[in-house]
């Protein structure tokens, strides 16, 4: 908003300067404190953007490694749980195939 604020004032300026008569000093002051205005909004608009750009460029590669370590931590979880369940089914038939008798080739538990 503040760049359309600045086109018109500079617009109304140059037509104060072209008809001075048809204008009084303080419509003149008014429009120059509007561009006044208008460049301070885009300054500070420009400061906020190159801040955010900073902010998100340090940020990004903070957040980029935070998501890293947690998938990572997640595959770790995984792999520990399928090791667990494979080694507890190991156990299982071991321990199964030792508590069982065979009797004529028939499996009794």
């Amino acid at each position: 908003m503040s760049i359309i604020g600045l086109v018109f004032a500079v617009k109304s300026l140059k037509e104060f300067d072209e008809y001075p008569d048809n204008f009084s000093i303080q419509s003149r002051k008014n429009v120059y404190a509007g561009k006044i205005v208008c460049l301070i909004g885009i300054i500070l608009s420009a400061l906020f953007i190159i801040i955010y750009a900073v902010f998100f460029a340090i940020y990004q590669v903070n957040f980029a490694d935070k998501f890293k370590e947690i998938y990572q931590e997640g595959r770790e979880q995984q792999y520990k749980t399928e090791d667990t369940i494979y080694n507890q089914s190991i156990e299982e038939e071991t321990i199964n195939a030792s508590d069982s008798v065979y009797i004529d080739s028939v499996k009794i538990e």
